[in-house]
């Protein structure tokens, strides 16, 4: 579906998907059969990439709601408010309350928070989860810990950096 492009970073290489909204018609087959998109935390990188998810997902026609997850003593709450996320509308609730209720799962808490709390805050639900982690070393040490673990199931890895708005795909 997605061309994967071998890149050189130094004296490693790795493969990337490029963005870009050429890619938004591929979007609908990506997604298939997802309703609802729980992203867990509101650190650095999830309101960019949460908005930009939500822009994109609106932009291709599709009906798919994203919903952010937080402690509801979280002092992001009224930050997510501010960008269009809200209780009221069921895009904004509590996280494990917002992991039950999505097909896609995508954790984005700090890498100090992952190491207070259990291994992952996916381990309630029922469904399979599917995590983006939030840092190059935790995408690598996910990927490289689970490939030898066929009773969990990666559906999607990626690493955005974060920027001032909310665009972490290419434009």
């Amino acid at each position: 579906m997605f061309n994967k492009e071998l890149v050189k970073f130094a004296d490693t290489e790795e493969y990337i998907i490029r963005g870009g909204r050429d890619k938004f018609s591929l979007l609908k087959d990506a997604f298939k059969g997802i309703k609802k998109i729980g992203v867990i935390g509101w650190g650095s990188q999830a309101p960019a990439q949460a908005q930009n998810l939500r822009d994109s997902i609106a932009e291709a026609g599709m009906d798919i709601k994203v919903a952010i997850g937080l402690r509801p003593d979280s002092p992001s709450w009224t930050e997510a408010e501010a960008t269009g996320f809200s209780k009221k509308n069921g895009t904004l609730g509590e996280v494990f309350e917002v992991i039950a209720d999505s097909d896609f799962v995508i954790l984005l808490i700090s890498d100090a928070a992952q190491a207070r709390g259990p291994r992952s805050p996916t381990h309630r639900r029922s469904r399979t989860p599917c995590a983006l982690p939030s840092r190059q070393s935790a995408s690598t040490g996910l990927l490289n810990s689970r490939q030898a673990d066929e009773s969990y199931s990666l559906c999607f890895a990626a690493v955005c950096r974060p920027s001032s708005t909310h665009a972490c795909w290419p434009r």
